[in-house]
C-alpha cells in the first residue's frame, strides 16, 4: 500500500512538472507533416500493403497444402502468425515475445490488471514511426 501511494505521488509530481510538455503539440505535428512528402509515402504504403496482402494470401494457400502452422500462442505469452512466404518458398512468421519485454521494462504494471490500477491500453494515442 505504501509503495502504491509512493508511486502515485511520484506520478503526480512529475505530471505537474512536465504538464507543459507535450509529445504531440499541434504546431509540431503540422510542421512535421509540412516537411514530409505525404503523397509519396501514401503511394508507397499502398503498394507495400498490396504486396503484403498478396504474399499473405499465397502463404495461407500454401500453408493449407503443406500443413504449415498459421497461428498459435507460444510459451511465455508470445504469439506467432504466418505473414508470407520468403523468396525461396519458406514460411515467414512474425513472433512476439511481449510478456518478457513488458516485464523487463515494467510496462506490464500499467496494463489493465497490471498492479498500478492505471488500466492503460493506448486508446486515443497517435503513434508515428518511419523506419527506412
Amino acid at each position: 500500500m505504501k509503495r502504491r501511494l509512493f508511486l502515485i505521488f511520484i506520478a503526480l509530481f512529475f505530471s505537474g512538472i512536465f504538464s507543459n510538455i507535450s509529445a504531440q503539440k499541434k504546431e509540431n505535428k503540422a510542421k512535421i507533416i509540412e516537411q514530409t512528402n505525404v503523397k509519396y509515402l501514401n503511394n508507397f504504403s499502398r503498394k507495400k500493403a498490396k504486396a503484403y496482402k498478396n504474399n499473405k494470401a499465397l502463404a495461407l494457400k500454401v500453408a493449407k497444402e503443406k500443413g504449415w502452422i498459421i497461428s498459435r500462442e507460444i510459451k511465455d505469452g508470445g504469439y506467432m502468425e504466418l505473414q508470407g512466404i520468403t523468396e525461396d518458398g519458406r514460411p515467414l512468421y512474425y513472433i512476439t515475445h511481449n510478456e518478457a519485454a513488458a516485464i523487463t521494462t515494467s510496462t506490464n504494471k500499467v496494463y489493465s490488471g497490471g498492479g498500478l490500477e492505471l488500466d492503460l491500453d493506448g486508446t486515443g494515442m497517435t503513434a508515428g514511426e518511419w523506419d527506412g
